[in-house]
This record gives structure tokens, C-alpha cells and sequence, in this order.
């Protein structure tokens, strides 16, 4: 969840009060709770994120992922971002339904 809410932002208090395991994974205040490793104690502890910086644009991950694309894979590159991006919406009322990812452009 962290490395989605990096990526796409942090979930509005609405999408949380609906979610059914919102509990277990942010407080009363929305903040999210992170499991870490302490390599010290080696033992997991539970870090609280206020905030979640959005660090990660979709784009320069798939092109860090795969740094030399072929000419056919360049013409596609927008569509296929457009579409993560349209399925991976924080708000599922916004998110991609099954039919309107079938009839996506890059597909």
C-alpha cells in the first residue's frame, strides 16, 4: 500500500470509511500504518506515515524497468501508461470498470 500511495497519492477519508480492512492498515486519523523490519532487533514494528509523499511517476518506473524500448513499444508507451494509470485510480468509483478497460485503447 505504501508503494501504491507513493504512486498514486494518498486515499481520500472517504475511500478508507468504506474500505473493510481500513483498519488494519491506517489509524482513526487516515495515517497509514507501515510493518517494518528492524534489522537491529530483528523483530517487525509498525511505523505511522502521516503523510505519504508521492514520489514515482508510472512513466519513469516502466522506463527505468525496461530503459531501451524497440520503435512499436515507443508508439504504445502513452496508451499503455494511460491504462495503469486508469486501472490503478485510489477512488473506485473513478477506476477503470472491466468494460471500459476492454475497450481502452491500448488493448
Amino acid at each position: 500500500l505504501k508503494y501504491f500511495m507513493q504512486t498514486r497519492g494518498k486515499f481520500s477519508g472517504k475511500v478508507l470509511k468504506r474500505g473493510e480492512y481500513s483498519s488494519r492498515h491506517f489509524n482513526e486519523h487516515g495515517h497509514f500504518l507501515s510493518v517494518e523490519y528492524d534489522k537491529a532487533t530483528n523483530k517487525n514494528y509498525i511505523k505511522t506515515y502521516q503523510t505519504v509523499q508521492v514520489v514515482r511517476d508510472l512513466g519513469i518506473l516502466i522506463k527505468a524497468a525496461k530503459p531501451t524500448m524497440s520503435l512499436e513499444e515507443q508508439k504504445i508507451f502513452p496508451y499503455f501508461k494511460d491504462f495503469l494509470e486508469k486501472c490503478l485510480m485510489l477512488d473506485p468509483q473513478r477506476r477503470f470498470t472491466p468494460e471500459d478497460a476492454l475497450s481502452h485503447a491500448f488493448l
